[in-house]
């Protein structure tokens, strides 16, 4: 029989009478498994929390560097020489760089092909295969990681257009005239 006014109370695993009412095996609140989950996803939460903060930090506050634009060849491999040539020459630039291996770049060394006769003594046209260990150094002093790389230098030895991959015809007609002396 219950008495008005005292509480039941179930203790976890046993059978026993509180207050006049039976606790069954396992059932009744466990508090302290409750607390023991609520406690586990929240430090789950704040870790997650925490990480995401320190992620948007790092981008907010690190600013990446740009890529200073390479004015010497550190890299001896002919073609590091015609670039310095050219640019102690005053002479515009297409630098295609590029692999036999790649087909987009074989399509785009046709377009070079193509162009570099109606450019001759105008723009100082040089192919650079990255397969070519002598070009290492120079592919990753224009921080080529990605072929065919295109890019176009005026008389000034500054990039006018830096491109990767494929570029229609036309579009590198533009770019070659802008950098053409007059």
């Amino acid at each position: 029989m219950r008495s008005k006014g005292i509480p039941l109370i179930c203790q976890p695993d046993t059978h026993i009478f509180i207050g006049g009412a039976m606790c069954p095996l396992g059932y009744g609140p466990r508090l302290w498994e409750v607390n023991m989950k609520i406690k586990s996803i929240n430090m789950a939460v704040l870790v997650v929390v925490v990480i995401l903060l320190g992620i948007f930090l790092y981008y907010k506050l690190v600013q990446p560097q740009d890529q200073p634009e390479p004015t010497t060849p550190t890299s001896n491999s002919p073609a590091a020489q015609e670039i310095e040539n050219g640019r102690q020459n005053g002479e515009s630039m297409w630098l295609l760089f590029r692999s036999d291996t790649c087909p987009p770049c074989r399509e785009m060394k046709k377009v070079y092909d193509r162009l570099e006769p109606e450019y001759k003594g105008k723009v100082k046209f040089i192919a650079i295969d990255v397969d070519d260990k002598e070009n290492a150094g120079l592919a990753k002093e224009y921080g080529v990681t990605f072929i065919p790389a295109t890019f176009i230098i005026d008389s000034n030895g500054e990039i006018t257009c830096q491109e990767i991959g494929l570029m229609p015809e036309e579009d590198l007609r533009a770019e070659l005239d802008k950098v053409v002396k007059p």
